[in-house]
């Protein structure tokens, strides 16, 4: 798999089904950013590697199963945990087989 490939942000809100408004939202809030800082195309246009793809999947799955257990409001903070919490994760794999647990500091206490 090639992991230097660059994706431009319609690539990713396509491939993983999120709208470009959501995405944006996130980019925006300091929720999701790309890996490689110098990862930015020219014009500002962010470029973002396979690895990003499949952390951005991840994440958008465990929103979607939020929803459907009818948890519909996520916060940018959220979104971040699980961007930080995913950033060794970068193969498609280990993402969709559910074999990374993920530790978000939620816990009652």
């Amino acid at each position: 798999m090639n992991t230097t490939a660059e994706l431009t942000s319609q690539d990713i809100v396509e491939g993983i089904g999120i709208t470009y408004r959501q995405f944006d939202w996130w980019i925006r809030h300091h929720a999701v950013w790309p890996t490689d800082p110098g990862r930015r195309g020219t014009r500002q246009h962010r470029r973002w590697s396979e690895a990003d793809r499949f952390r951005l999947q991840a994440i958008a799955q465990v929103l979607d199963d939020l929803s459907a257990l009818g948890i519909h409001q996520t916060s940018h903070a959220l979104v971040r945990r699980l961007w930080i919490a995913l950033a060794d994760t970068t193969t498609y794999a280990e993402v969709i087989s559910g074999t990374i647990t993920i530790r978000l500091g939620l816990e009652e206490r």
